[in-house]
């Protein structure tokens, strides 16, 4: 998903939809507006796990369960975050893997395993592309504005609320 969306809050944009599962995550982009003209771009990235908290800025600064951290870190056995290709690249073994560019370009892949399992902006990875523009109550619709908007964070502040 590209960070070129335009509109400023928190977004999510990716899940597995059974909470309760040993592989969940969230996958959470906040996009604001640096500047004057500059456009909406993603300027922290989220990842959730049930063991940990993952954030990247925009300069790839990262902070695991809120500590700063040198890149490459092995957090746990499954959980690895590392720069790749100019990338920081969060990988849990057998889940989830989240790509987030030096251009602010977020990749989200999951495994085949959890195909269908997902919630969230960026559809639920069945591999038809058809059901993806879901809005976070359920209804398809052409419109990425109202898909996007839909899946807003509402543990995340917005201004004017």
């Amino acid at each position: 998903m590209s960070g070129t969306i335009g509109a400023q809050g928190a977004f999510e944009l990716a899940s597995l939809c059974d909470e309760t599962s040993k592989q969940w995550f969230r996958v959470v982009a906040d996009m604001r507006s640096c500047g004057k003209k500059a456009p909406f771009a993603v300027n922290t990235l989220y990842v959730f796990f049930k063991d940990a908290i993952v954030a990247v800025n925009s300069a790839h600064v990262t902070w695991v369960n809120g500590r700063k951290v040198s890149l490459p870190s092995k957090v746990t056995n499954e959980l690895s975050v590392q720069i790749l290709n100019r990338s920081v690249v969060i990988a849990r073994t057998s889940a989830v893997r989240v790509t987030f560019s030096i251009s602010q370009k977020v990749t989200v892949s999951v495994d085949g395993n959890l195909s269908g399992k997902n919630c969230g902006a960026c559809g639920n990875y069945n591999n038809n592309s058809k059901d993806d523009m879901k809005t976070a109550d359920g209804k398809i619709t052409s419109d990425f504005s109202a898909v996007i908007g839909s899946w807003s964070a509402e543990d995340f502040s917005r201004c004017g609320l």
